[in-house]
């Protein structure tokens, strides 16, 4: 089993999705702090599954956050609407490949660049994000939609939700391509066309003291064929169990 830094298809916000999602914002100058654990099938050939440890630190600032995750700046904060401009890494875990069917495979940790938003009515939420890399890896492009409803059982929080992630032909090329320098017997040159990758999600999140919490989340998402028909994937699904603690102080 491999570890890794951070999920193969999923920006480090998913994984560490407790901090801003069911927390009252916090106030100006607010840290935060936290690890979390995650489990999951890895789709690339050669591997039985991905586990790995992720720490977590952030500074909340007036109108914006930097940490692990990246950093957002606040572009709109209304009642019911939040719009935010976010700066993000992703990695794909071919960074950190010593598989033999993978081998000659490399890519590099990459930076997106975008603007996400969130749209309240009640306990019912819309999310919607677009993302640009713009470290001169690959040009890809990403837009993401998300519809749950969140509920209250006491202190404790549950989410669910479901969406899209449509990710451009750069962007696949990128995270299941494989290039004409790349191939090798038994591995075809593959360009991926651009996909819709839909996904399903629950999770849950239990206060433990004002400052202190305990969260948990499942994601499902189901491959296309563009992932799918590529000679270094061989699952056509994707099942991630997180969970962790996090602390403000």
């Amino acid at each position: 089993m491999k570890y890794l830094s951070s999920p193969v298809f999923l920006p480090l916000p998913f994984v560490l999705f407790a901090g801003a999602a069911f927390a009252q914002e916090p106030a100006p100058g607010t840290i935060q702090v936290g690890a979390v654990y995650s489990i999951s099938n890895d789709p690339y050939v050669g591997d039985g599954g991905l586990a790995f440890p992720i720490p977590n630190i952030e500074y909340i600032g007036d109108g914006f956050t930097i940490g692990v995750r990246g950093a957002t700046v606040d572009l709109l904060t209304e009642e019911n609407l939040t719009v935010k401009a976010v700066l993000q890494p992703r990695l794909t875990g071919l960074e950190f490949q010593d598989e033999d069917e993978l081998d000659g495979i490399d890519r590099n940790l990459t930076l997106d660049l975008g603007v996400t938003g969130e749209y309240t009515y009640g306990m019912t939420f819309l999310k919607a994000t677009a993302l640009q890399e713009v470290t001169r890896e690959h040009d890809g492009q990403e837009l993401s939609f998300e519809i749950g409803q969140r509920l209250r059982a006491g202190p404790v929080i549950l989410e669910v939700s479901g969406g899209g992630i449509f990710r451009s032909a750069d962007l696949n090329d990128h995270l299941y391509g494989v290039r004409d320098n790349e191939v090798r017997p038994g591995r075809p040159s593959y360009s991926p066309d651009a996909d819709l990758t839909p996904f399903v999600s629950a999770g849950v999140i239990l206060p433990l003291s004002d400052r202190a919490r305990a969260f948990s989340r499942v994601r499902y998402e189901v491959l296309s064929e563009a992932a799918t028909d590529s000679p270094i994937i061989e699952e056509d699904e994707r099942v991630e169990i997180a969970f962790g603690v996090g602390y403000s102080f």
